[in-house]
């Protein structure tokens, strides 16, 4: 195929071919107009032309070294204004010039051409230095994978970048201009360099995809568009993706095991709490049904006692089961509500008598507007968060201390106030109490507990569209808001 300049490449070319004249063109003129000798005439064109090879092609060099010579015979070499030499000499004076021109214009092309590999090897170093840094600053648990193609793409600024990663069969692509229907086509032709290790040229759209190894074996590929850095550049770039590819790999092992230790650790909590738990109400009601079955001849009094606390410890205890298997089906996504209009007020008074033995020696006041507060929601879920929060109050707060309730109509729904009066709750942990199966450090050792009240409390004000949160300062109990909205929103709870 025959090679055809564009106009603009054509108009640059004989710009500076005219350009070339011009200098020669003055050169001669100064030399022959202050009759210059031959010798100091010889010295201004060799100047002229290293100028010119400094700055431009060696082709240009090459081709103003035989003008500089022509000019050079014709106006300074007798007879003058003739290409004829008379002198033998003169053809030693001719040659040398020839030859300094153009081996200075080739020790001068050779500087700039390294120089200019130089600029290139330091911009190509700054480059991987950026992505480097980029590499080493990302956080973990982040997508790196995606991440890292995007960086490529930007950083070397590619147009197209492809990165294979074969342990997880994933492509990842990146860049300003998209592949298109050649896409699917590339992914296999990276799949295969990912499985040879052999580089491919000419791959489709216009990529060239490089195997990517790690110690040796290949674990995926890069295919970028276009290749703007040199061979070396393209090795340590690889390089970094591998170790990219093998920290996201290490970083996702690691985590997951710090999850399956974190999952059996708080199974075992929660185990133990449960027993806990369930063993206390059950300890209650055995104890109170041996005395019953024991003690034939006990005062109507004393029996009517143990009846009442086997029949407290069983609805605590149906209590325990029903939060379990709430909590059950909100992390199933199968919460169901039936929703009603219902007083904030009447709601209020039902979860303080459900909740029975937990506030006792705790005086609990009510503050609520002299009209009703109606909401439309589902009327167990709510008392269940009450109780909740009612159960909790009594449990860290201070025995004698009181536990208000307080609830505020506003224009769009309802705000139920719980505050107590315990030792508080640090800032540190109010951000986290509302988290499945966390307990805070200093209340785990003292107070039995599951970890899950709150987390069911704030799942079913979320099912409700509402919001739930905690104010706190250590020593100075705590005080946890409800806001359900008026009207009917919300649904099951995914």
């Amino acid at each position: 195929m025959t090679w055809v300049p564009s106009a603009k490449q054509a108009r640059s070319v004989v710009f500076r071919a005219m350009g070339l004249l011009g200098i020669l063109t003055a050169v001669t003129y100064v030399d022959f107009r202050l009759h210059l000798n031959a010798t100091t005439a010889g010295f201004t064109y060799v100047v002229a032309a290293l100028l010119i090879a400094s700055f431009v092609g060696t082709a240009e060099a090459v081709v103003t070294s035989f003008i500089a010579v022509a000019a050079f015979n014709y106006f300074f070499i007798p007879p003058i204004l003739t290409f004829t030499v008379a002198d033998p000499q003169n053809w030693v004076a001719l040659l040398a010039l020839l030859t300094t021109t153009l081996v200075g214009s080739r020790l001068a092309a050779r500087a700039r051409e390294q120089t200019k590999d130089a600029l290139d090897r330091r911009r190509e170093m700054e480059l991987l230095y950026t992505l480097s840094r980029s590499i080493l600053l990302s956080e973990p648990g982040e997508a790196m994978t995606r991440r890292i193609t995007y960086e490529v793409a930007h950083i070397f600024e590619f147009s197209s970048v492809a990165l294979y990663d074969a342990r997880k069969s994933q492509t990842f692509f990146a860049g300003p201009e998209e592949l298109g229907p050649s896409a699917p086509e590339l992914e296999h032709v990276m799949r295969e360099a990912a499985v040879s290790g052999a580089s491919v040229a000419d791959a489709p759209a216009g990529m060239q995809v490089f195997a990517v190894r790690l110690g040796g074996h290949p674990i995926g590929s890069l295919a970028v568009r276009p290749l703007n850095v040199s061979d070396t550049a393209i090795r340590s770039l690889t390089n970094l993706v591998a170790v990219t590819l093998e920290k996201t790999l290490a970083q996702e092992s690691a985590t997951q095991m710090e999850a399956e230790r974190q999952s059996d650790k708080l199974k075992s909590t929660l185990i133990d709490a449960i027993a806990h738990e369930f063993k206390t109400p059950l300890t209650s009601i055995k104890a109170a049904a041996s005395m019953l079955l024991t003690k034939g001849d006990l005062p109507a009094v004393r029996v009517r006692e143990l009846g009442t606390i086997m029949d407290e410890e069983s609805d605590r205890l149906e209590r325990l089961v029903s939060e379990a298997i709430q909590m059950a089906r909100i992390e199933g996504g199968k919460l169901q509500m039936n929703r009603r209009e219902i007083e904030v007020g009447d709601v209020i008074q039902t979860a303080i008598q459900e909740t029975g033995a937990a506030l006792d020696g705790h005086e609990v006041h009510v503050e609520k507007p002299d009209g009703t507060v109606r909401i439309f929601a589902d009327s167990e879920m709510i008392d269940m968060a009450l109780r909740q929060l009612l159960q909790n109050a009594g449990k860290y707060s201070r025995t004698g201390s009181p536990i208000e309730i307080r609830a505020v109509k506003d224009e769009a729904g309802a705000l139920i106030e719980v505050q107590d009066h315990g030792p508080g709750i640090p800032e540190s942990e109010q951000s986290r109490i509302f988290e499945k199966y966390y307990r805070s450090a200093s209340a785990a050792s003292s107070t039995a507990g599951t970890g899950i009240g709150l987390t069911i409390v704030r799942e079913i004000v979320k099912a409700h569209g509402g919001r739930i949160w905690v104010e706190s300062r250590p020593g100075t109990g705590a005080r946890f808001s409800m806001w359900l909205p008026e009207g009917a929103s919300g649904g099951n709870v995914k």
